[in-house]
């Protein structure tokens, strides 16, 4: 029945006939012979519009006649004529179904053998909808308006549901003929979730407590980029694949392009999102490709610890929830050793679920976070160059001991210098020795710099006494090591410079004396 008109209404039969009525049902016409549909094609759906009483869409299979041609029709006067709307449809692939977006009459989704289709135009092309959906049948469709998710039936693997499409609505010549733009979405949202069974998921569950995966938290941008500069080693692969598929020679590659494929780095996107007071809060990286896509920040700050991974994909770690408010996005493109941008600043907003039962500043408690981030990259990094400085006392003693005519004085300096680091390791990681023999000892400096910020990040309360004195004594503990480090940087570096100048093997950045 036609939602816009009551009593109007298609009927579709097996045998390719359409019978319509505009009486409900108190008379009938019948519609026979359609142009370029064989005679008793199985109608396999009947569409009426949403927006516009006289339009109607018919999907027609013929596959039992061994047809698998797309039959794919619309009617802008009730059925009384037709017109074939399959360009971009697979030659073989028959159409099962057909759906109308609620809100752009020009949205249209069509499901066919080789997976679901698009259109923005009305019917007059059509694109291949992906994003992770196998080439599989797509029998039936659905809406789930108030979200904007497409749902699809699919023969033999179920149900798919393309979270938010309403992105789809904004493609049309103006943002095609951008290098890129991001489409509006809606307000991101984010929490901190409850760990009901212990740790994430089902915890401790066992493997017969089965749960699905929640949709990641955050905000999600849908964006459009043109065009990917492809890398050197994709273009050669593209034109061995062609020269085969021509029947002409494939040549090898020389020794500067296969130079140039080891060290060139695949195009990635780099985004970038700033508060409303233009501050950075995240900026996080995926890899580059073109056509429309998806990225999600999960509405928490960047942690700024120590990431060693040289990968330019490497994930960036997060912090604390973000306040509530409106935010940017910025896109830029890493490609051909360059750094482009894509788009600046594009806006939208977070929402924040606040579980709070008691009065909270917010921006006080985010003060207090950001304080302790910044505590904890200064932690980690003073690890960090703690491991550095014990490797070096260790690499510069054994050069002394085998060094000839190496000092060795130089083994009494780095011995009092691998007691003082042993000193400095019990304030910084614990006393190991002791823990394992089960002494009672004190919190390390990084234990109370980890506790203080797993216990923050993890909840939207003020910070407790607790948290403010570990806060304290390991900002005090930092400082005065990495005064005490300097000064053991000095030294050592004063013995690695001689060590070399004797002959040593290589030691710290000292450059070889020929």
């Amino acid at each position: 029945e036609s939602p816009k008109k009551q009593g109007l209404l298609y009927v579709g039969t097996d045998d390719g006939l359409i019978q319509i009525s505009e009486d409900d049902g108190g008379s009938w016409t019948k519609v026979d012979g359609i142009k370029e549909v064989p005679s008793n094609t199985y109608v396999n759906q009947l569409l009426a519009s949403m927006h516009d009483e006289n339009v109607v869409y018919g999907a027609f299979n013929n596959h039992k006649n061994g047809d698998f041609k797309p039959y794919l029709f619309k009617s802008t006067n009730k059925g009384k004529s037709w017109v074939k709307i399959t360009s971009g449809l697979p030659e073989r692939g028959s159409v099962y179904t057909i759906a109308e977006d609620h809100k752009d009459p020009n949205l249209l989704f069509a499901g066919t053998e080789f997976g679901v289709f698009v259109t923005v135009d009305g019917g007059s092309n059509w694109l291949p909808l992906k994003g992770g959906l196998p080439t599989v049948a797509v029998r039936d469709i659905d809406i789930q308006r108030e979200q904007n998710d497409l749902v699809l039936a699919t023969f033999g693997r179920g149900f798919w549901v393309l979270d938010d499409y309403s992105a789809l609505r904004e493609i049309n010549s103006d943002a095609k003929s951008k290098d890129a733009v991001f489409f509006n979405n809606r307000p991101g949202l984010t929490f901190i979730y409850d760990a009901k069974y212990g740790y994430s998921g089902k915890g401790f569950q066992g493997a017969s407590f089965w749960t699905a995966k929640n949709p990641e938290l955050g905000a999600r941008f849908t964006f459009f980029v043109k065009d990917v500069p492809k890398t050197s080693k994709s273009k050669r692969q593209s034109a061995e694949k062609d020269a085969r598929k021509n029947g002409t020679d494939v040549t090898y590659p020389s020794k500067e392009q296969l130079r140039k494929e080891a060290i060139e780095e695949a195009p990635y996107f780099i985004f970038v999102v700033k508060d409303d007071k233009g501050n950075e809060v995240k900026r996080f990286t995926k890899n580059a490709k073109s056509g429309v896509q998806t990225a999600i920040w999960d509405g928490k700050w960047s942690q700024f610890n120590v990431n060693s991974s040289k990968s330019p994909l490497s994930k960036a770690g997060s912090a604390y929830l973000a306040l509530p408010g409106n935010y940017t996005v910025s896109l830029f493109l890493s490609a051909n050793d360059k750094v482009t941008t894509l788009v600046e600043n594009h806006a939208f907003e977070l929402n924040v679920l606040n579980l709070n039962t008691l009065e909270v500043d917010a921006s006080a408690v985010v003060t207090f976070q950001k304080e302790l981030n910044n505590l904890s990259r200064v932690a980690a990094g003073t690890g960090k160059y703690y491991d550095d400085l014990v490797t070096r006392v260790n690499e510069a003693k054994a050069a002394a001991r085998v060094s000839p005519n190496a000092d060795m004085g130089a083994l009494t300096t780095l011995s009092e210098l691998e007691a003082e680091l042993q000193e400095m390791g019990i304030l910084l990681h614990g006393d190991k020795t002791l823990g394992k023999h089960q002494f009672e000892i004190e919190p390390s400096i990084l234990d109370r710099v980890g506790l203080a910020a797993w216990s923050s990040y993890s909840n939207q309360n003020s910070s407790t006494d607790i948290q403010n004195k570990d806060y304290k004594i390991a900002e005090e503990g930092l400082r005065e090591i990495l005064s005490e480090m300097a000064t053991i940087n000095k030294k050592i570096t004063a013995i690695e410079i001689i060590l070399n100048m004797k002959g040593a093997p290589y030691l710290n950045m000292q450059l070889p004396r020929l």
